[in-house]
């Protein structure tokens, strides 16, 4: 220190101090004494200049200087605040969403209206409202989404437990006396009324509504930024007003693994199904076949998919994955549909098992996928899963299947909106899974044949087929609702006299069908379930041997993408354990068409030239003697009249 004038100061000494004291007290006043000086007149003054000062970290807004002159000889001291330009530091804040603990996100989906989230804004300066609404702050959402609605956070969060003190500050408590919302878009503004105040370090806990944009957003998405930015004209208690000054925007940020700098919005997945092979209720040796389409692609190898079943069900601690039937994994074309959509592995490497809260059993299954490679967007995967079945029936078990895609972070990409349904084609909804029932059937109680497996479309009429034998594990002279349903693609197809089902028609059977009247094949989809509603005379006998014929249209290719089982259902519109009787599955034949069929050009694709063509060709069925294979070309293609197999001189890899 000094003075700039030819007047005598010394260097005073300098004994920092806490005005206030608290655990972690802030010097922040300066106590100067002179020892030897010219006397302050009011036309001397001397000019004093500090370094090294250190700034809050978390700024402030513009204030003045207090000063305290007190006279070595006097008992009342002289206080002054500072006039002209006011000191500032850039105000900054820290903000997080809850994310991943349960706490909000009850409408995670893109596009989903009236999402819950909560946030956390830690300020690291005071704001004061001078005037009224000249200070507060906003938190701005990643663009798309609307924020409609904020109130303080409940003291009941699952963040929140175990925190003591919970650090769980409350704004917006009175908006006439302490401050109000307003929205905007993807903006919520906080404003503080006349004196308001919300002191630095203060954390306060924030619910929101908002509306989620209409698309995807993955937590390593480069848009998915939420800011923090706090607004005011000057520090509390200042003398005088200022301009209005905005502090830093501040991106949020990971905290903890509560805290997250974002919140994802998930992709869905679509065509979803979940379909067992066994029924029964406390069945323990059940495979779930599994199939899915992704609308993101995972952002590196080492994806997850994480497949939870309803209170009940369960899997091994090291859960069983494999991969479906081959055919489900091939490439089916012809020439009505053209190469259709194929169905991929997803390369399971580790299962492990985990419970959710409240279970008992191991009923949540993380399947890890290969580090060689990735999930694929809009594409279909499918596997089956080891698992055994709940010991009862309980109508949550209808809504109780949910199924992910995750990053190797465990960050959910997709999810299911709803339960996963039970067949392919039903409407995405509530109660749309599969339940266990009263009673397993037991192995050759429900056998199929067919007459032909060649599509409908080569034919032109239905397959005959045939249910026989179907033996039931009950009795009862009650009406039962049943249904018959073929694999996705199928459809019922005869008429009301053609159907059959008395021991006149059927060898090997020692009763009727239990029924009123012959079914009539539905007329509107889906087409492939046979329902026996209100169609009830007689017994059903577990003793009895039960069958009947149908025909059914088959189709152009084997279903890759749902199960290619057909089910039987007694007692499926019931809601009570007691009434949903037994169900089966029979695994169908493949259709007759060929599959994995690929041609491509040995030597040259130009045009008018000689050339070899090499082509790849799977069949269903066995070709005996004498058979062949008939490859008609485009239009301009020209084979030789005596065409000559030859080998694969190139050794060129099948497709």
């Amino acid at each position: 220190g000094g003075t700039f004038s030819s007047l005598a100061c010394e260097a005073p000494t300098c004994e920092p101090s806490a005005l206030a004291t608290a655990a972690y007290p802030q010097r922040n006043v300066m106590k100067l004494t002179f020892n030897t000086m010219d006397p302050i007149t009011d036309s001397v003054m001397h000019t004093i200049s500090f370094s090294n000062l250190r700034l809050p970290a978390g700024g402030f807004f513009s204030t003045n200087l207090a000063a305290e002159l007190d006279a070595e000889d006097e008992g009342h001291p002289s206080y002054i605040v500072s006039v002209g330009t006011l000191l500032h530091g850039v105000p900054t804040a820290m903000g997080s969403v809850v994310s991943g603990t349960g706490d909000g996100e009850d409408h995670p989906f893109r596009g989903d209206q009236g999402n819950t989230l909560y946030a956390r804004v830690v300020l690291g300066a005071s704001i004061w409202s001078h005037m009224g609404e000249d200070a507060g702050f906003e938190i701005k959402a990643p663009p798309g989404f609307v924020c409609f609605e904020a109130a303080p956070a409940a003291a009941d969060l699952l963040a929140l437990q175990g925190l003591m003190p919970q650090g769980r500050g409350e704004i917006g408590l009175d908006d006439v006396t302490d401050g109000y919302w307003e929205f905007s878009g993807q903006t919520c503004r906080y404003t503080l009324r006349e004196r308001g105040i919300v002191y630095a370090g203060s954390a306060v806990w924030v619910k929101l509504l908002l509306n989620n944009p209409i698309f995807a957003l993955q937590r390593t998405d480069s848009g998915n930024v939420w800011a923090l930015e706090t607004r005011g004209s000057a520090a509390p208690f200042t003398t005088m007003a200022a301009l209005p000054k905005v502090g830093a925007t501040s991106n949020f940020a990971d905290l903890s693994p509560s805290l997250h700098s974002n919140a994802p919005i998930l992709g869905r997945l679509s065509g979803a199904t979940l379909s067992p092979l066994l029924f029964g209720a406390g069945q323990g040796r059940n495979w779930l076949s599994v199939f899915f389409t992704t609308e993101r692609a995972s952002p590196g190898t080492g994806a997850q998919i994480r497949l939870r079943l309803p209170s009940g069900f369960g899997f091994m601690p090291r859960c069983r994955v494999e991969p479906l039937p081959s055919y489900h994994y091939s490439t089916m074309s012809n020439s009505r549909t053209g190469i259709t959509v194929p169905t991929y592995e997803p390369l399971v490497v580790l299962c492990e098992s985990t419970k959710t809260a409240g279970s008992d059993i191991l009923n949540v299954a993380t399947m890890t996928l290969s580090r060689y490679t990735r999930l694929k967007e809009f594409t279909t995967y499918g596997f089956r899963i080891f698992a055994f079945n709940a010991l009862a029936f309980d109508l949550s078990q209808k809504d109780g299947f949910s199924l992910q895609t995750r990053s190797a972070a465990g960050d959910v990409l997709d999810g299911t909106v709803y339960t996963v349904p039970f067949l392919a084609g039903d409407a995405e909804g509530p109660g749309t899974s599969f339940g266990v029932y009263r009673y397993p059937m037991a192995a050759g109680s429900f056998v199929l044949s067919f007459g032909s497996m060649l599509p409908y479309s080569e034919r032109g009429i239905g397959s005959e087929i045939i249910l026989f034998p179907l033996r039931v594990p009950f009795d009862s002279s009650a009406s039962v609702s049943w249904r018959l349903i073929g694999p996705h693609g199928y459809e019922w197809d005869f008429l009301q006299d053609e159907f059959r089902y008395r021991m006149t028609d059927i060898m090997g059977t020692d009763a009727d069908l239990p029924i009123a009247r012959k079914p009539t094949s539905p007329k509107l989809p889906p087409k492939n379930i046979l329902a026996f509603d209100d169609n009830f005379e007689g017994f059903w006998s577990r003793i009895k041997w039960y069958g009947l014929i149908a025909a059914i249209r088959i189709p152009d290719t084997t279903p890759r993408s749902s199960a290619n089982v057909f089910f039987v259902e007694f007692g499926y519109t019931a809601s009570t354990a007691g009434d949903r009787l037994a169900a089966a599955s029979y695994e169908a034949p493949l259709v007759r068409a060929l599959i994995n069929t690929f041609v491509d050009y040995q030597l040259t694709n130009l045009a008018g030239q000689q050339n070899r063509l090499l082509v790849q060709v799977e069949t269903v069925t066995n070709l005996q003697v004498g058979g062949g294979f008939r490859i008609e070309a485009p239009s301009g293609f020209v084979f030789e009249e005596s065409c000559v197999l030859l080998n694969n001189p190139m050794l060129q890899p099948p497709f």
